[in-house]
């Protein structure tokens, strides 16, 4: 809120008429973030307003080209424009700080920081808080690092959620996935018996109860892989040709089977708009998925090589309603109409002109002044 505040008190301190406020949300570019193990590289490509139309995108650039050993999951926190990388090969969770050029593509400003080290995760998802969650097969464990000691804290150990050594439910877990309340993973052992899809609550109902927080919502492949949300309904790929589906608000056992038509399918995941995207590391391209319930329709979008995880990247925007437009435009009106009362009541144009010290347009320069003001306000709120 302090941040739209000042926005709002800068453009008040501009001379001239303020301009007008566009009601809804700001569109901005979306990009495809894409990792190549094999070749250590993660790339992004624009998602262009038709997602499913294979012409209307371009060629991947590279974001990260080197650096990087075998980067397998990735996600993207928005909020702190952070991307989290697992890298197996060198045991490490990665972050990177991206920002976005003139022409809004996706950057790395900062970065590598290492996040977590000795744990052999090849997938990682990061929450509305800034907590990342990850699973280290090897282990045998669903692990967390806490938003505050993400960057600067490498050596500490990350916190246990869930440990197969004392559950059935967590056997070599592969991907991972967050909502509100709730940490999904997948199974890549024995997923007929212990569970191919798991659910487990991020807050035990009471101490001690780990294991009565956690159900099996699926048992119909014995590997599964990547996994993501979109629209209430969890969709997971398997060890061969599969792509499923099922609905968080139904009982377990509810799972389709969406196609069988892919090579060796990995990552997924799913914008605001609950459009899904599927790495096809076999076939070495990515899909877009069109889907209703118990169907869906693959769209070989662009190629890849290696294509393993994905995440969804959009610059920043200010998203208003209408009438919390119109409430903020009459605010920064209100606020200009007094500064340039206020300025012209300290000083006329006539004194500023005899005391040789103001620009004659007073009024002008009193607003200036004023932006300088709000200027340092609002880097003076960025601190907290």
């Amino acid at each position: 809120m302090a941040r739209l505040l000042c926005v709002f008190l800068l453009l008040s301190s501009l001379p001239g008429p303020l301009p007008a406020l566009k009601y809804g949300t700001a569109t901005s570019p979306q990009f495809l973030l894409v990792s190549s193990p094999h070749f250590g590289q993660v790339s992004y490509v624009q998602v262009p307003s038709g997602a499913s139309d294979p012409s209307s995108y371009g060629t991947p650039q590279p974001l990260i080209a080197t650096g990087l050993t075998h980067p397998q999951g990735i996600a993207y926190d928005r909020e702190r424009r952070r991307l989290l990388i697992a890298d197996p090969d060198v045991k490490q969770i990665l972050a990177y700080t991206l920002g976005f050029d003139d022409d809004g593509n996706p950057l790395v400003s900062s970065g590598p920081f290492v996040v977590c080290t000795g744990v052999e995760s090849r997938w990682v998802s990061v929450d509305e808080n800034g907590d990342v969650l990850f699973s280290d097969e090897p282990a045998n464990m669903i692990l967390k690092v806490a938003a505050a000691d993400v960057l600067g804290s490498p050596d500490k150990a990350p916190e246990v959620l869930f440990n197969g050594g004392d559950m059935a439910e967590v056997s070599e877990p592969g991907g991972v996935a967050v909502d509100a309340g709730n940490i999904y993973w997948t199974n890549k052992h024995y997923g007929t018996l212990a569970g191919s899809v798991i659910r487990g609550r991020r807050t035990p109902a009471a101490a001690g109860d780990v294991a009565g927080t956690v159900s099996v919502l699926a048992t119909n492949t014995e590997r599964a892989y990547g996994l993501c949300i979109a629209r209430g309904r969890l969709y997971y790929t398997d060890a061969s040709l599969k792509l499923y589906s099922l609905s968080l608000a139904a009982s377990a056992g509810n799972a389709v089977e969406l196609s069988r038509t892919l090579t060796n399918p990995r990552g997924c995941t799913a914008d605001d708009d609950g459009h899904v995207f599927l790495a096809d590391r076999g076939a070495g391209a990515v899909y877009f998925v069109e889907n209703s319930n118990h169907t869906a329709r693959l769209t070989r979008v662009f190629d890849h090589q290696d294509a393993f995880g994905v995440a969804v990247v959009r610059s920043s925007s200010i998203s208003l309603s209408a009438e919390t437009s119109r409430q903020l435009s009459g605010l920064s009106g209100t606020i200009s109409d007094g500064l340039s009362g206020l300025s012209g009541g300290l000083l006329g144009k006539s004194d500023c002109a005899s005391m040789g010290i103001f620009p004659c347009s007073s009024a002008l320069h009193m607003q200036g002044m004023f932006c300088n003001i709000v200027v340092v306000v609002c880097l003076l709120l960025s601190l907290f």
